[in-house]
């Protein structure tokens, strides 16, 4: 292998680390700041009310462009916005109400966006076909701006959390979607189990939501002993753009192999576990209790194998893999 050569392995190596393991997450990201949604499309002047985007079932329905002749003049040489704003108009229908829109007017739409309308639209000269000045269609454009961000909200209900294993059980959810009906969504849904490993598991899964509140469940895996909690967060997802509830909501469960109601209510401040026992808050038949709980050695042996706190043991594999080949080529390099 010559210099050069090892100089560019070198290279790829520590890119190709890079890329596994500092590449975002863009599934679990909030969205940060006021997003913005844009929406552009030729019209069809034949076709009134054909272009329309959907939020859910909700469709925002917008008519051509339209030129306001007695404000403005029509002739040549006139192309949006020019001579005036306010001469180039749209009508939107929106969630029960309409919207008259001029070019570069912003307005609220609902409690929780703005749009703002602009075109590309202009007067046509006159010809065989038009004896007189047109109006000529062109690309009509909608920005919608978040102004307000609380139109999706997640809680999760009260709920036994000392549950047997492999008992078949949901996480209720009470979601709040003030923004429109039967919108494409779901959960982000982090788990971790504390005696298996602490490394947190990111699933997602899909729902639509309707207005309004509502209750939904989310499947729990409780095959593994021990403590595990879960944490959610609400998405919807408008033109391929998720936006997601940025606070955080998180439950955590308790799986045994048998309930002793006799064990409860223990008192952890005096420190009353055992070696090797957690004292631990849960809930049980809508009661708060303290309860001692401990792991199987076979579940820690798992986890002292694969797990060093919250570091990946695979990662500690890959550059203890790429620190031996760095060793292994500059001592070829140096006979």
């Amino acid at each position: 292998m010559t210099k050069d050569n090892t100089i560019y392995w070198i290279l790829g190596i520590i890119a190709l680390v890079a890329i596994l393991y500092l590449k975002p997450d863009v599934g679990t990201q909030a969205i940060i700041g006021d997003p913005s949604l844009s929406y552009s499309y030729d019209f069809d002047i034949d076709a009134p009310y054909q272009q329309s985007m959907r939020w859910g079932s909700d469709i925002f329905s917008i008519s051509p462009t339209a030129f306001d002749g007695d404000l403005c003049r029509m002739n040549d040489n006139h192309n949006a916005p020019n001579p005036n704003p306010k001469c180039w108009t749209a009508t939107v229908d929106f969630q029960g109400e309409d919207f008259n829109f001029y070019y570069g007017e912003t307005k609220a739409i609902n409690d929780f966006f703005t749009a703002t309308f602009k075109t590309t639209a202009d007067i046509g000269n006159p010809n065989d076909e038009h004896p007189t000045y047109y109006l000529r269609q062109g690309i009509n454009m909608f920005t919608f701006d978040m102004y307000n961000k609380d139109f999706l909200e997640a809680k999760i209900l009260p709920q036994d959390t000392l549950l047997l294993l492999n008992e078949n059980t949901k996480l209720k959810v009470e979601v709040r979607n003030d923004l429109a009906n039967n919108l494409k969504g779901g959960f982000s849904i982090t788990t971790t189990h504390y005696l298996k490993n602490q490394v947190p598991v990111i699933t997602q899964k899909e729902v639509t939501f309707h207005k309004g509140i509502e209750e939904y469940g989310i499947d729990i895996d409780s095959s593994k002993l021990g403590r595990m909690t879960i944490e959610i967060r609400p998405y919807v997802e408008i033109m391929g753009i998720r936006f997601y509830d940025d606070r955080t909501n998180e439950l955590t469960f308790n799986f045994v192999p048998f309930i002793d109601e006799g064990a409860f209510d223990v008192d952890c401040t005096d420190s009353p576990c055992g070696t090797g026992f957690n004292c631990n808050s849960i809930n049980y038949e809508g009661e708060e209790y303290n309860i001692c709980i401990k792991g199987v050695k076979g579940e820690l042996s798992d986890f002292n194998e694969w797990a060093l706190g919250n570091v990946d043991m695979r990662l500690i594999i890959v550059l203890f893999t790429v620190f031996a080949f760095l060793v292994y080529i500059f001592n070829k390099r140096g006979r």
